[in-house]
Order: structure tokens, then C-alpha cells, then sequence
């Protein structure tokens, strides 16, 4: 109900209003019972989504810990610094077993990596000196490579994957915009009916009406399943950098 009397106190009509109003005439009319459930529903429908957009940042920011905080740069000696401490243009070794923490060039003849965070490839990927090699490839040669920074921390393609992925958990889908632009409308029609079936029925018995308008489960729903389908990828290494990449399907490609 406080997000209710917000709501109302600023003039703007949501479903939150919507719900508001119903479960307040359930309660002018005694139908105390009824007004509990349809409250403890919505609220509960608010918590499932809440939880759903903190999972799926919290997995999202869970992969970019398994990232390195830091590398071991050649500068005469080799060193441990931060990785944003790095430019472009230090060699940088990566032991056996490290990934690779910045956007690099290989420099060693060859050397064996696991691409599988950054390209979802679990087949081990073979790369010769000059190759380049992004952030978040884990080296498995057997034995320690040297590559050269190309790119600063911030830029590398890890880092902005994953800041991008949660960018977008702050954007809305294509049906949430829908809901939100036409929600007064709909509303405003919706309580226009509701009035006029109480001038015939009664206030309690066109409560029907007001109830079966009511499209939170709809609402609920579009944003549970974009959160949980986010969180979800996540936990399997997929980076969603958009919106409409959670919902377009990839065309046909091409095996080799």
C-alpha cells in the first residue's frame, strides 16, 4: 500500500494504482478476506521479482570476479600489479592455468587455449605468435606464454561484456515499454467501466470487472522471466548484452 499512496500522491496511474484501488473497495465493502489475498498475491508476485533481477546480477557480477585483479607484467623484472595498472604495450605472462587478463597479442612461437568464458567453445584453440588473444582466455599449454597488452583493462572484451550485461539488466524489454506507455490508458478505461457497471450493478457486485482487468500477472511475468532468463545464462558463462538478444533467436549458421 505504500507504493499505493506514492503513486497517488504524484498523480501517476500504474498498475500499482490499479491494485491499490481494488484491493481499497474490497475493503469499503467487507470483503476483508478476499482483499488480503489479492494483496499478499501482488506483493508476493514483487518479491519473485526482485529476487529474479538481484540472482541474476549477483551471477553476473560473479562472473567477472572469476576474472584476475592482477598480472605479472615484465618490466626488467616481472612484476605483480593491477591489472589496470597494465598498458598497452606490456608484456604480460601468463602461467599455465592463468587467463589471460587484458586484450593481448601473443608473443610466444604457440600456445594452447580454453576460450570456452569468452566464446562458449570447449574445444581447446591453438594460436601462433602475433595472434591476438582476448581477455578471459585460460592458458592450458603446459607451460607459462608471454603476450602484449593491446588494450587497457576497462576496454578489454571481458570487461565491457560483462559491464554491458549488467547495463541491460537496467533496461526494459520491448513488452515492458509496451505496458508502461499504454497503462494509463488501459487503466482509465478500465475504471471508466468499472463505474459505469456500478451505476447498473452495484459498486460490489461490478467488483468482477475491476479484478479480471487487473493485468498484473502479465506485468509480473514479462519482467520475472527477462531477470531469470538473464541470471540463468549468466550462471552458464552466457553474457546477455541486450534485451532483444534474450529474446532473438540466432538465425542458421555454418559448421566447419
Amino acid at each position: 500500500m505504500a507504493r499505493f499512496t506514492v503513486m497517488l500522491a504524484r498523480g501517476r496511474v500504474t498498475v500499482d494504482l490499479l491494485m491499490g484501488l481494488s484491493v481499497l473497495v474490497m475493503l469499503k465493502y467487507g470483503l476483508t478476506s478476499e482483499a488480503a489475498l489479492v494483496a499478499t498475491l501482488y506483493a508476493a508476485s514483487e518479491i519473485l521479482e526482485d529476487a529474479a533481477e538481484e540472482a541474476a546480477e549477483r551471477r553476473l557480477t560473479s562472473l567477472r570476479e572469476l576474472l584476475p585483479r592482477t598480472a605479472l607484467v615484465r618490466r626488467g623484472n616481472v612484476e605483480k600489479v593491477h591489472i589496470d595498472e597494465v598498458k598497452p604495450g606490456d608484456v604480460i605472462i601468463v602461467p599455465h592455468g592463468g587467463m589471460v587478463p587484458l586484450d593481448s597479442m601473443l608473443l610466444s612461437e604457440e600456445a594452447v587455449f580454453d576460450t570456452s568464458m569468452v566464446t562458449g567453445e570447449h574445444e581447446p584453440r591453438r594460436l601462433t605468435r602475433g595472434d591476438p588473444v582476448e581477455s578471459g582466455y585460460m592458458n592450458i599449454g603446459g607451460m607459462a606464454v608471454g603476450v602484449r597488452a593491446v588494450k587497457p583493462a576497462r576496454e578489454s572484451a571481458i570487461q565491457l561484456l560483462v559491464r554491458e550485461a549488467l547495463e541491460t539488466l537496467e533496461k526494459k524489454t520491448r513488452h515492458q515499454r509496451l505496458i508502461e506507455r499504454i497503462a494509463p490508458w488501459y487503466i482509465g478505461l478500465l475504471l471508466a467501466s468499472y463505474a459505469a457497471a456500478s451505476a447498473i450493478l452495484g459498486p460490489e457486485r461490478s467488483l468482477v470487472f475491476l479484478l479480471a482487468g487487473c493485468p498484473s500477472a502479465y506485468i509480473v511475468v514479462s519482467s520475472y522471466t527477462y531477470m531469470l532468463v538473464l541470471g540463468q545464462l549468466a550462471r552458464r558463462g552466457v553474457v546477455v548484452r541486450s534485451p532483444r538478444a534474450s529474446r532473438t533467436p540466432p538465425g542458421p549458421g555454418r559448421l566447419c
